[in-house]
């Protein structure tokens, strides 16, 4: 016999259930009524969560109990709000702080930064009428009814700590969610509902050198690989914008992988594998991570040892299957300071990792102060860090398109105009300048596409630093030169 629900839950399912638009004609909030859909802005969403939360006293008068329900609210925050509600809903105190995060499941502030985004982001790319700006709608889209979908999960599951407010926002909640669904298969000219599928295509796999060595480690039996239940130890759960972990006692504690013990366990002798030396943050250490399709974060020390933890690689979190993006993160006291994309096993472009920077942000992440470093796989280096808004900037549409920026095309151009200045400066009458003649034979011997046109930016004064190092201003050509005069007509 299933047990009987208690008031409270009576009384979310209600909230939950509540009719919108959708279902009943003069409801809230009519985003996706009659086969129409629109995103709300910033204002509308607040004035319909205002409107929520009166229609939510309202009900709390009418709804009649015998005894009475005991109603949960957020008052309170952070881990006292969350003991307090357990308290009232069992009665008895817990003999650990949860495992779980409540209260505020439902942060729209989250969802209002969402929007603010998608309405900045889709006014200047303009009207989806180009691949460029679909992809960058498409792209805010995405972000819109990840988060929305990631909260509509949370309230769901956790009903023991769930409160009213959470599940009174919940139907709002789900007609943004569908709305964003219907908006995107207007723009790409598709069902709504295949927004999922587009969203599984930004999946990454392993690559063959992720295959081999997990192929190896698996032969004589020292490959970790965790399952979703063991996976559930090593996922970052974000609350207040910081990351905390699950201890042994079924609590949360911040975590933190910036300190020594994340370079080398000097008692067990086990060197963490995901560190290089070489990350641009402040000499910490790191963390490796793997970010999935519902966007959770899992987060852990890697090492190489045979025995007795076994051989823990990028591939352990999700049992060598997809992942959205995998790399290394510097995170104190809860904070995210750092984050790559280096990892051997699945080698993230930058758009995997734009897609990791964005997710977390729609969590609530700060990443204003956030430092992103792009690793190149092929030459096995860092890139130069930039902040998370520069980086993103460069980004738009990512998952989407191949490119924010056409970064192939210019390329094509540079390696033409170098073709004609190499031809030209073969003439008796030319006069090329040490820098130049520098500048040219490292140009062209640079085969990555936007390691190439960000470099011919630094040579022309557009950017502070190279990708590729050599990036002392005495190293920059004139900008009244001949070479310079070919590089900047491909810019346009």
């Amino acid at each position: 016999m299933p047990a009987a629900s208690s008031p409270t839950e009576e009384f979310h399912r209600l909230l939950m259930n509540e009719p919108t638009a959708a279902t009943q004609p003069g409801s809230f909030p009519p985003y996706c009524v009659a086969g129409s859909a629109s995103i709300p802005d910033v204002g509308r969403w607040g004035g319909d969560v205002n409107a929520v939360m009166n229609r939510l006293q309202t009900l709390r008068r009418s709804f009649k109990t015998s005894p009475p329900a005991v109603f949960q609210s957020v008052k309170q925050s952070g881990m006292l709000g969350q003991r307090q509600r357990l308290l009232a809903s069992s009665g008895q105190a817990p003999a650990a702080p949860p495992g779980r995060t409540a209260g505020g499941l439902t942060n729209q502030i989250f969802v209002g930064q969402a929007l603010d985004r998608y309405w900045a982001g889709t006014k200047s790319a303009g009207k989806p009428t180009t691949s460029l700006a679909r992809a960058i709608h498409g792209s805010f889209l995405a972000d819109i009814y990840t988060v929305t979908g990631r909260y509509m999960r949370e309230i769901t599951r956790n009903r023991g700590l769930r409160t009213d407010n959470d599940c009174a926002l919940f139907p709002l909640y789900r007609s943004l969610h569908f709305a964003a669904a219907d908006v995107f298969g207007q723009i790409y000219g598709i069902d709504g509902s295949e927004i999922d599928i587009y969203l599984q295509k930004q999946l990454i796999g392993l690559v063959d050198h992720g295959e081999t060595v997990d192929e190896l480690a698996r032969q004589n039996g020292f490959l970790v690989v965790l399952s979703d239940q063991e996976s559930l130890a090593y996922r970052l759960q974000i609350k207040d914008g910081k990351f905390w972990i699950r201890n042994g006692h079924g609590g949360l504690d911040l975590f933190d992988c910036s300190g020594e013990d994340f370079k080398e366990n000097d008692a067990g002798g086990y060197v963490n594998s995901a560190y290089l030396g070489a990350e641009a943050n402040d000499d910490k250490a790191v963390a490796g991570f793997a970010m999935g399709l519902n966007r959770d974060i899992y987060a852990a020390f890697h090492t190489r040892r045979h025995i007795p933890r076994g051989m823990f690689f990028h591939s352990a979190y999700m049992a060598s299957r997809e992942v959205l993006c995998t790399g290394c993160i510097t995170v104190v006291e809860g904070r995210l300071t750092y984050i790559n994309n280096a990892s051997g096993h699945y080698q993230p472009n930058e758009q995997q990792l734009a897609l990791a920077v964005q997710a977390l942000r729609s969590q609530g992440v700060d990443i204003s102060r956030l430092k992103v470093q792009r690793f190149n796989a092929a030459r096995e280096n860092f890139w130069p860090a930039e902040s998370a808004p520069d980086f993103l900037k460069t980004q738009q549409g990512a998952g989407f398109t191949k490119s924010g920026a056409d970064y192939d095309t210019i390329a094509k151009k540079i390696r033409a105009a170098l073709v004609a200045y190499q031809t030209r400066a073969g003439k008796w009458w030319s006069r090329q300048s040490d820098n130049s003649r520098a500048a040219l034979n490292l140009l062209r011997d640079i085969p990555d596409d936007r390691e190439l046109v960000e470099h011919a930016k630094f040579l022309l004064g557009d950017s502070e630093r190279s990708p590729i190092g050599n990036s002392a201003p005495g190293s920059r050509i004139k900008t009244d030169g001949e070479l310079a005069k070919q590089l900047k007509k491909c810019f346009f």
